[in-house]
């Protein structure tokens, strides 16, 4: 009868630990690299976004001139937006109003994403705001903006009309996002997350 060699036993045993150890080890590895992407993924969306609240570009039709400075402005004009980036969206204006109203009445909220989504609702970025004798205050509903405080526009009209603005808060907000710093409360796809992370976490207990 053949005697089995302890030690060749011994080193098959040991084999099989450590290969199902790298298999656990990778398992880990891979689970938590595909993690690290998706939030690294939610994280890059909202640098992408909060670079495009910085630069306002809009087309639309209309009559006069217009220049903002945060809440003060100057000039006549009567305008209605129609296409452009605003509010960090590629937008587009289903109707109502979307310009300005003789220096008294200014509209964003109709203005929605192209792909379908109102994100400028979500991440506080919708506004209506009145005003006379070259000076505007947001309404009630949209104090959340506060963006709108720090815009710097000028709207130009003739049949058809070009608003040219850029935002140094918003520049500011971008800088800082960059490490986690959200002043305008408006990282969107960090919201999710976190939403979801305490759902979770609320279905565990």
């Amino acid at each position: 009868m053949r005697r089995r060699n302890p030690r060749a036993s011994t080193l098959t045993f040991d084999f099989i630990k450590m290969k199902k150890l790298i298999q656990t080890v990778a398992a880990v590895a891979i689970i938590t690299s595909m993690t690290g992407c998706a939030s690294t993924k939610c994280y890059f969306i909202d640098r992408g976004r909060d670079a495009a609240d910085i630069v306002t570009l809009a087309a639309g039709v209309g009559l006069g001139a217009k220049v903002r400075l945060g809440p003060l402005d100057a000039g006549l004009l009567i305008n209605h937006d129609t296409i452009g980036l605003r509010g960090g969206e590629a937008v587009v204006n289903h109707g109502g109003h979307g310009g300005d109203e003789l220096r008294t009445l200014e509209f964003d909220t109709p203005l929605k994403s192209i792909d379908g989504f109102d994100y400028g609702y979500d991440r506080h970025k919708n506004y209506m705001a009145k005003g006379k004798y070259g000076f505007s205050q947001l309404e009630e509903q949209y104090k959340q903006n506060r963006a709108y405080y720090s815009q710097i526009e000028i709207v130009c009209a003739m049949l058809g009309s070009i608003r040219l603005g850029v935002n140094l808060g918003e520049l500011a907000d971008f800088i800082l996002g960059w490490t986690t710093i959200d002043i305008f409360n408006d990282d969107l796809e960090a919201k999710k997350r976190e939403e979801k992370s305490n759902k979770v976490q609320q279905d565990t207990r």
